[in-house]
């Protein structure tokens, strides 16, 4: 009988650590908050560690409330610090946030499928609606309803999907004696459009070794965060502060999953 494994990852935020004041500990550097040679340090750390992924949340907003004495909590760019650790590391998960309310479809696939295939086949992606009144006004929108909101993550996250699988695993051939790049007829046009999102597609990127990333959702037990991530995601990320808690998350989670299958099952056009 195969004994239950913990997969344990590491929060990579600023370049200094999660508590407050960390920057001004003696033994770190100050610069660290844009030293991209210093995300790669850490993470080869942790891999060296045997951490099993580290996680980049994004929050695409306004700066510390207390910018004159504290930094933001967040990388500069979660894509371009993630494809630096990768090409420092070689076997650690690569996990990103990525707003599904603040992006394109197109435009995100493109990214994390990128990143899957340099770092042959470790990207994971944290998709998440966004909530904030200041984020959005980094955009120059009001934030969406929450039906608004999961209404499109739901589109938004099958259109990325099918766009990741745009290419059949076949399909790139670089035949350099025949002169064959790729197999057209496994390429394929996603010609997707919902009320939210939409894209033709393809890809131009290849299939990556995983095929394709890994979906992550941060969220809390709210219905429509139950209903997404019990539909897409792979693994969630939670926030429980005592073991009764993160049972009753795990529970409400593996629940929203079973709920999900049961739906899907109850539309397929298969038999049971």
């Amino acid at each position: 009988m195969n004994k239950p494994k913990m997969i344990i990852g590491m929060h990579l935020g600023n370049g200094y650590g999660a508590l407050a004041g960390a920057w001004r500990m003696p033994w770190v550097d100050p610069t660290n908050y844009t030293d991209y040679d210093t995300r790669v340090r850490q993470a080869q750390a942790a891999e060296r560690g045997k951490f099993q992924f580290i996680f980049l949340p994004d929050g695409p907003s306004a700066v510390s409330a207390d910018i004159d004495f504290e930094a933001p909590g967040f990388n500069l760019d979660v894509m371009m610090t993630l494809a630096a650790v990768a090409r420092g590391t070689e076997r650690i998960g690569l996990v990103a946030t990525g707003s599904t309310t603040f992006n394109e479809p197109y435009n995100l696939a493109r990214q994390f499928k990128a990143l899957d295939v340099m770092s042959h086949g470790r990207a994971g992606w944290n998709a998440i609606t966004s909530a904030g009144d200041d984020v959005a006004a980094n955009y120059g929108v009001r934030i969406p309803s929450s039906a608004d909101r999961y209404g499109r993550a739901h589109e938004f996250i099958q259109l990325v999907q099918s766009l990741w699988g745009s290419w059949g695993k076949d399909a790139w051939v670089h035949d350099q004696a025949t002169g064959q790049f790729a197999k057209s007829e496994e390429v394929a046009p996603v010609n997707l459009s919902g009320k939210y999102v939409a894209s033709r597609g393809p890809l131009y990127i290849p299939p990556s070794e995983q095929g394709q990333p890994v979906v992550f959702h941060a969220a809390g037990l709210s219905n429509n965060a139950l209903s997404l991530a019990g539909r897409y995601a792979s693994a969630v990320i939670g926030a429980a502060f005592s073991i009764e808690e993160a049972i009753e998350h795990r529970t409400a989670f593996r629940n929203a999953a079973e709920a999900a299958g049961a739906i899907l099952m109850k539309s397929s056009s298969y038999p049971a």
